[in-house]
This record gives C-alpha cells, structure tokens and sequence, in this order.
C-alpha cells in the first residue's frame, strides 16, 4: 500500500513555530538548501547498482577494520566446509568481487581451487549463510532473546523508517506495513529496515528475524536529502500513527544546533514520540539530528565477531561529544561494525558499517517495550529512561560503572532488564512547569535489599523554539537515591544534557526514595510570561550480577 505525501496541520503549526522563534528560513536568503550526509558506511551506495554497491561495501568495510590487506581468499567457514566435504557434496558461494560485483555461485568441492585460482587477488569467497551468525551476536550483547520472552516481538507498534529514499521493492524478508511511495529505492534503507523487521523467508535465511520483527513497519523513504523533504517524510509517519521514529541519517554540524535538531525536540516534546538517531561516522561531534535533546543518539561498537562484550570495543568511526565539554552524546552503543543485515535483490544477506546499523537496533527495542507497554505510547520521555536505566555496560568492561568521557556514553540498553522493569511498573512520567523550579519531586518508593545493584534514570524534552530562539537548555534536573530519612545513597548531577542516571549497590536493605530535583526550570518565553512544561519520565531496574 502506497500512502500519499501531505502536510499535517501539526507540522505547519511546528515549523511555523520554528519559524516565529527564528529558525524558519535555516539559510540566508537566496542560498540553496543544503544537501544533508546519509549517516553510515553505504552512503555512498546510493543510486548505485545492487551489484557495484555489494562490491561498495565490502571494500568499504574492509577499510574501516583495516582487514582488506589480511584476509584470505577463502573464508574460514568455506576452508571448513572443504576440509569436511564428501566427493560430489555441493554449496552456494558467495563470490566478492570490488570490480565485477556480488554473485551467488553453486560449486562442488573439486571446483573450489580452480575458483580461486581463476579470480583475482581481491576477490573473496565466503560459504552462503556463513555472515548470519553476526546476526545473531547482537542479540546476546542486547539481551534480546529474554525480552521476546518478557515483551513480545513488537505486536501491534508503528516504526517509521524515516530515510532517503524508501525499502528494496525487490526484497521479500523486510516487508513495510505501509509505505510513503513515489521515491527510489536503496540499499542504505533496506539494510536500516532489516536490523529491526528482517524475517525469514527462505532456507538461506535460516530462520533469522530482525529485533522487533512484528512490528507495523512504515516505509517513510524521502525523495531527496531536503530538508523540506525528510521533514515531510516524518510528518507522514507521524500522521500513520509511528510512536517510534529510526533516523539513520544526519548533518555535521560541529555540534550546532539547526533545523533538523529543532523539529525533533518539537515532536519529542508535544508528541512524546520516542526519536532514535545513528550518532554520524566521523569520530568528531555527534552530527544532527542525533544532537537533539529529544533524540536517543546511538554509536556503534565493534563487537570483534565474538558474543561476548569483553573484547568489544567503540568504533573508531563512532561520532561523540565528550559530556566535560557539551551535553554528553550519544547516550547509547549498540553493535554497528559489519552488521549483517537484508540485501535487496539477492537471496542472501549483506553485511555493513556505520551508526546507521546501531541506531535501528534500539529503535527495536523501544518498540519491544511499546508493545509490552501499549499506555508507554505518547511517553517517550518514560521509554528513554527504560532504556538508560537498563544500560550501564560498557564495551571491553563488564562492571556497570561509568567512566567520564567514555564515547560508548552509558553503555549498552539491556532490552531484557528494560522489559522486566516495564512489566514491573518500575518506571512513569509526569510533567513540570515553571513553578517547579527549585523543588524536589519523590518520583517512586523502592524496597530493596543489601547487595542488590540499581540502576535509575530520568530523562526530559523541551521544545525545539525554546533552543532555536539562542536560550539553551529550558531545564536542569538532578537525581538521586535517597533513603528514608533523607541521606544520598547515590546521585547524578549534570549540567547539560536531557537525563540523568544513576548506579550504585544497595548498603543496607530498606526502603528508598527515586528524587528528583528541579534545579532550574526556565518559562517559554523570555519575557517570563508564558510557563514553560517539561515531560519528564523515570524509571529504575535490578541489574543481574551475572550480566
């Protein structure tokens, strides 16, 4: 089903807003619009063919791990399946070749050597399928397994899919519930598409399914990297009812707050729509929209092809502010270095780089929780904290400390601890206004027990105009865990930024109090006459010694 592209009476409202507040035109007059930078290592692959944007990102991968000039002509698994093949036993190769393309090649085992032989130095041959368990390796390092089991697979939730340019008519494995229609085709959103809603269609896939493979996927591909036209994109999914929004894409802008960043934390704040945005892939400040304070910025991790996160390491592509100079960025790691995912057009699947892979994974998640927790829609502020306050685990670490200035900000989101805490009620929301400013609110009662290890989060939006109007953040809050006569057992206070989290081990089984405290709390407006309304969502979880 093809939707038609229109302009809600919500988005003329929000860019006229925008506007009033100086941010309409987002250029000097008579200047051209600006052509915005996919986020990901297949940037470049679009308008290509499938088969030059195979042999693309292969090389393209190869740079970014340093591994072009190391690895054999036969992978390891093809070396295994020879070693171990029977007289007449056949396989599908997938044959990488940087200048003829992709091609699926059915051989027997006396034929492999004289394959290799006749290819060229470049030229790589994997076993088909061989790829899938990278699939799989994401699953473990986000606790996705458990959280199918808590939370479903996403039933009923809308995820948009907001790209430049719209999912692979050819593929059968990412199947849109609705699309934008008119706009081309790309690998980049296919790839984007899978990591969230792949399923299985056929014996190569074996069986793999995307996080959140349920899930009504809406297919919002924008015709051009405009911004008039992305914005339109994600007015058409906000109007088919998305109550998650996927941004694989982005600006740099030297950690400069524009229009993109603006219209965000406008949906963020009057919509409650959780916005999950790939951080960018230049290893400097995190690109826009990520930089949003409504936006879950995620990096990627390199996970070294090992399901464990003791070897895992942040990409050194994975853009970042450092939380001791600005509003710490991104707030979220997941797996992004050669991420398997759909390819478009092949039976078989394709492997890439870039914070474009990492975000969909907890745009997935989020929308696991959505479908646990159908009263968390409009609440994104609740969901964010859900997910912070499951995250804590750090890359190449296994303690829940954070570091100051870590680039993987708080960690991997754990989606079976974010599932059992929604399933649990250990998370709400609320809202604050300027008459809150310099209170304390007591957001939960916790009884716990010595020993036990708690994590705590809140997180909060504030409109877009308030920011683009040059006034900076319209709130500071504070956390802490308090007991019950009042001591500070453990807190969180930043300056910036639009959360706060907490860890500690419980010294001594009682009863506790989640605070919040609202440290400044600005109005709308200047003047002081319009109040100023800050959604603010909470939430806690037991984190498992064993994780």
């Amino acid at each position: 089903m093809v939707g038609r592209p229109h302009r809600s009476p919500w988005t003329h409202r929000a860019l006229a807003l925008l506007a009033a507040a100086g941010c309409g035109a987002f250029l000097p007059a008579g200047a051209a619009p600006p052509e915005p930078v996919e986020v990901g290592a297949l940037s470049v692959l679009v308008d290509k063919s499938p088969a030059i944007a195979a042999a693309s990102a292969q090389a393209m991968n190869d740079a970014l791990r340093g591994q072009s000039a190391t690895r054999p002509a036969r992978s390891a698994a093809l070396e295994a399946w020879l070693d171990g093949a029977t007289a007449g036993e056949r396989a599908v190769v997938l044959r990488l070749d940087p200048a003829a393309g992709l091609e699926l090649v059915e051989i027997d085992a006396a034929e492999a050597p004289r394959l290799v032989d006749a290819a060229g130095p470049e030229t790589r041959f994997e076993l088909l399928g061989e790829r899938e368990p990278a699939l799989r390796w994401m699953r473990p390092t986000l606790g996705i397994a458990r959280a199918w089991r808590i939370a479903g697979r996403g039933e009923g939730v809308r995820v948009g899919l907001v790209e430049i340019g719209g999912l692979g008519r050819t593929t059968d494995t990412v199947i849109p519930f609705l699309r934008y229609g008119g706009c081309a085709d790309t690998w980049h959103a296919t790839m984007v598409g899978g990591v969230i809603a792949l399923r299985p269609a056929a014996s190569w896939n074996r069986g793999y399914d995307g996080i959140a493979s349920s899930v009504r996927l809406l297919d919002a591909g924008a015709c051009s990297a405009r911004d008039r036209d992305l914005f339109a994109a994600i007015d058409w999914a906000l109007v088919q009812g998305a109550s998650v929004l996927n941004l694989s894409w982005g600006t740099p802008t030297g950690g400069a707050y524009d229009a993109a960043a603006a219209l965000v934390d406008e949906i963020a704040w009057s919509r409650g729509t959780v916005i999950v945005a790939a951080a960018g892939n230049d290893a400097g400040a995190v690109w826009s929209p990520a930089l949003a304070h409504g936006a879950l910025a995620v990096g990627a991790t390199d996970d070294r092809d090992t399901e464990s996160v003791r070897d895992d390491a942040v990409a050194g592509f994975s853009s970042w502010i450092d939380p001791r100079t600005g509003s710490a960025k991104p707030e979220l790691v997941a797996p992004g270095a050669e991420v398997t995912t759909a390819a478009p057009g092949y039976q078989a699947l394709a492997r890439a780089s870039g914070t474009s892979l990492a975000a969909p994974a907890v745009s997935a998640v989020a929308a696991l929780l959505l479908g646990a927790r159908p009263d968390l829609a409009g609440h994104g502020p609740a969901v964010r904290a859900l997910l912070l306050a499951s995250a804590g685990l750090q890359p190449g670490a296994t303690d829940a400390a954070r570091r100051p200035g870590d680039r993987a900000g708080e960690g991997y989101p754990r989606a079976e601890i974010a599932a059992e805490s929604a399933a649990e009620g250990r998370c709400g929301w609320l809202d604050l206004v300027t008459a809150d400013a310099g209170t304390r609110r007591v957001l939960t009662i916790l009884r716990l027990k010595r020993g036990q290890q708690v994590r705590a989060a809140i997180a909060w939006d504030q409109p877009g105009r308030y920011h683009a109007a040059g006034l900076g953040a319209m709130a500071d809050l504070d956390l802490a865990l308090v007991t019950a006569d009042g001591r500070i057992v453990a807190e969180s206070r930043t300056a910036t930024g639009s959360y706060e989290a907490l860890s500690v081990r419980v010294p001594a089984s009682g009863e506790y109090r989640l605070v919040a405290t609202v440290f400044r709390h600005d109005s709308l407006d200047r003047a002081g006459r319009l109040p100023g309304r800050t959604p603010l969502g909470w939430a806690w979880a037991l984190i498992p010694s064993t994780r």
